[in-house]
């Protein structure tokens, strides 16, 4: 009990209240990221749905049973990506980059002679895209190999910045493949 005199007019205590509140991406980007010092960033937005069918057809140019199975695959292993990204799987993303099967050596021909065709872009001048998913194949194989030629590769640190690359390059091309075939099943009427 406490004495006449004293009497405490006001009781302190704390409330916590959680609350969860979705912010689209939009409003992320516009309204808070600036303010709260993130900087500036531009976004691109790819459209996931256009990956849902890939056209099948034979053509005399490619051959497009084989082009159509790697575009699948190539989807399968986005979709194993994107799994890994959400886990934090860094390293496993950019390994998927190296599996998917549009980037390898026996799938030249058929790239060059698809933008050739879809592009009429000389054979010679799409050497330079073969050379660059080449490349892009070569840089994903760093972290898969321990030991390359006989000697130890170091540790490669795959950190999300890298994993983003991955995914988003191996998304772009898979899309730009598939968009090249169906100009090409559209044009196979010139045929």
């Amino acid at each position: 009990m406490q004495p006449w005199g004293r009497r405490n007019l006001f009781k302190i205590a704390d409330i916590k209240q959680s609350v969860s509140k979705p912010i689209s991406a939009g409003d992320w980007e516009n309204c808070f990221m600036k303010s709260l010092g993130f900087g500036k960033f531009m976004v691109f937005e790819f459209d996931e749905s256009s990956n849902d069918e890939t056209p099948n057809f034979t053509s005399p140019v490619i051959n497009t049973p084989r082009f159509v199975e790697r575009l699948e695959r190539a989807k399968a292993g986005l979709k194993r990506m994107k799994d890994f990204m959400r886990r934090g799987q860094w390293d496993q993303v950019v390994e998927q980059l190296r599996d998917v099967d549009l980037i390898k050596s026996d799938m030249k021909e058929d790239v060059k002679e698809l933008f050739s065709v879809t592009m009429d872009l000389p054979k010679d001048r799409s050497q330079a895209l073969t050379t660059a998913l080449d490349n892009l194949y070569s840089f994903s194989s760093q972290p898969h190999h321990a030991v390359r030629k006989g000697e130890i590769n170091p540790i490669i640190r795959v950190n999300k910045e890298d994993a983003d690359f991955a995914f988003m390059v191996m998304f772009a091309i898979t899309q730009l493949l598939e968009k090249k075939l169906q100009v090409l099943k559209r044009s196979q009427v010139s045929f």
